[in-house]
């Protein structure tokens, strides 16, 4: 029920609340607005509120009364859904009947009257005073800025908007090429394209459209592919002991130059296996690896290679445990970025099978998924549709934490479907995942292409502090069902992590040659001066001690016959205070 209300009467009802009568606790985690933009003019507004709590029990009946801002207020009522103690409203409408910026508070009242408030200032801002940049980006292979008939538009593509070097908003090209922007007049504009794809910008030949008066349109893009190409992997999936689960394996090809290529799967870990069962079976299996050759790919994630792999768990794996994949890509030689032909994914060993998930990678050491600062992010969202009748269009909201990843940083990697993404809120950074027209198969019906996901990366802030926590979650809505809120990823900035970011740059710190690389049996080490080791470490992907070396002359060797494949860190310490990394393959 709505009703009006005087702004002493909100002092009052907020100064009552925050006070914790009992033992029970209540947090607002998160508030965010969506179906909106800076741009806006009046318009229903979407409202959404994730909250945790502890001492109740689920099924508990918590409140959330909100106060708009424009004199109105609602009250709702809503279940504790799980033994976090967590609770949420999302998608609660209002109409806001005239322009303006309009404070928002929310309380959110437990069973023994134990609260919490948030006051979010300005969260929703409506105004006419906009106009819309627009334009089209398309591969122009004869190079003459004009899009000919042969010629194709380019989709996935994202374009931002900056003032200055303040970064505004993106968008991503739709099926046709297309992109839309709305930012208010009175600005000048700079909009520029991703270079993610080994994009080169013919036209303008500047790379990038200034813009001081809007609307403005006709502000395309004319690309050309140049040369290369940058071949990368994504894995993941699901681990519960004694399951045979899907293991999802995908390739493609950042730049829009075609290859072709193979790739291998490397299972790491005894506990988990190769289920005997894929989509496509592999072209070759060599113990605990498989390979498949795949045609040429190109054009990022749009168009890629799909495998859906059986990973079966072992029984005797324990819950919290991680089992670990390598995926590796060739060719190698000729890649643009060969940092990311051969990776390493890690899945935690869990009690059930959730079908609709977040997943990060790198998971990070321990429970608090220690990582280092400055450490690329990559997310996976997978959904299922567990209804009785096909899923017409599903979208995803995730909200980012820009005090801790870049929003301007964001690359989409692959999706299962075709999507379009945009940012629907950039005051509150929340991203939007749209399949529409989906036809998503119920899983009673058609199991196997009753799923779906999308995976994207995106680059912390520089230099995070130590102990910083990065928390991540989406919400996922089926047509006009309510949101599935997924679980939330956590990692935990720690600095003293040997890893991958770990290896210095410095030539001064290499003293020793280590070969061959990739190896089977035997690491050779030749050192490059008299420069002696006095301490040799083996350490796994995430900085996790292996072994302990304790001698390695006179013979300068390295006996591996015993680990497993994968990717492993050697770091050698010198007499005289140098610090080695190097990072090596060992195939089996």
């Amino acid at each position: 029920m709505k009703k009006t209300i005087l702004p002493i009467i909100l002092m009052a009802m907020i100064s009552l609340f925050t006070t914790n009568l009992q033992a029970g606790t209540v947090s607002i985690d998160t508030t965010y607005v969506g179906g909106i933009t800076p741009c806006d003019s009046a318009r229903r507004v979407m409202f959404y509120m994730e909250g945790t709590s502890s001492g109740y029990n689920i099924g508990d009946t918590m409140s959330l009364e909100i106060f708009f801002g424009d004199g109105s207020t609602d009250t709702l009522y809503g279940p504790v859904t799980d033994t976090t103690g967590r609770f949420y409203w999302h998608r609660i409408p209002h109409f806001y009947p005239s322009n303006g910026q309009y404070t928002v508070a929310y309380i959110a009242t437990g069973p023994d009257m134990s609260a919490d408030t948030i006051i979010v200032p300005n969260q929703v801002i409506l105004q006419d005073s906009c106009g819309n940049i627009s334009g089209q980006i398309y591969a122009d292979v004869n190079n003459n800025c004009v899009l000919d008939g042969s010629e194709t538009p380019l989709a996935g593509v994202q374009v931002s908007a900056y003032q200055g070097t303040q970064y505004i908003y993106s968008d991503w090209t739709d099926t046709n090429g297309y992109y839309y922007i709305d930012v208010p007049i009175g600005q000048t504009y700079t909009i520029t394209t991703s270079a993610n794809y080994g994009y080169n910008t013919i036209c303008p030949a500047s790379g990038s459209h200034t813009i001081s008066t809007v609307p403005s349109n006709g502000n395309d893009f004319a690309i050309d592919c140049g040369t290369g190409f940058d071949l990368y992997p994504i894995a993941h999936g699901w681990s519960v002991p004694g399951q045979n689960l899907n293991l999802y394996l995908r390739v493609y090809n950042s730049f829009c130059q075609s290859q072709s290529g193979s790739v291998k799967l490397i299972f790491n870990d005894s506990l988990y296996s190769y289920g005997n069962v894929a989509s496509s079976p592999p072209n070759s299996i060599n113990g605990d690896t498989l390979e498949w050759n795949f045609g040429p790919l190109s054009n990022g994630w749009q168009n890629g290679f799909n495998v859906n792999v059986g990973a079966y768990t072992d029984t005797t794996a324990q819950i919290g445990d991680t089992v670990c994949v390598t995926v590796i890509v060739d060719p190698i030689i000729g890649d643009s970025n060969t940092s990311n032909n051969i990776r390493t994914f890690c899945i935690p060993v869990r009690t059930s099978y959730d079908p609709n998930i977040k997943v990060v990678s790198p998971l990070g050491v321990g429970d608090s998924g220690r990582v280092e600062p400055n450490t690329e992010m990559t997310y996976t969202v997978h959904f299922q549709n567990t209804g009785t009748a096909p899923a017409y269009n599903v979208y995803i909201l995730d909200t980012l934490d820009t005090s801790t990843l870049d929003l301007s940083s964001i690359e989409i990697l692959g999706a299962s479907h075709e999507m379009s993404v945009n940012i629907i809120s950039p005051a509150q950074n929340v991203l939007k995942f749209r399949f529409d027209d989906i036809m998503l198969a119920d899983s009673t019906t058609n199991e196997p292409e009753s799923h779906g996901w999308v995976t994207y990366k995106i680059q912390q802030q520089p230099n995070l502090t130590n102990g910083t926590t990065i928390q991540n979650s989406a919400s996922i809505y089926f047509d006009y069902n309510p949101a599935v809120v997924t679980n939330y990823t956590l990692n935990t900035i720690d600095d003293q992590l040997v890893g991958i970011k770990s290896i210095p740059t410095d030539k001064k710190q290499h003293f020793a040659n280590i070969y061959p690389n990739p190896a089977s049996d035997i690491l050779h080490i030749d050192f490059t001066s008299n420069i002696e080791a006095s301490e040799l470490r083996i350490l796994d992907i995430n900085g996790k001690l292996i072994r302990n070396v304790n001698e390695i002359y006179p013979s300068n060797q390295l006996n591996i016959s015993d680990l497993k494949a994968g990717i492993y860190l050697i770091e050698m310490r010198a007499k005289n205070g140098n610090r080695q990394i190097s990072k090596i393959l060992i195939n089996k």
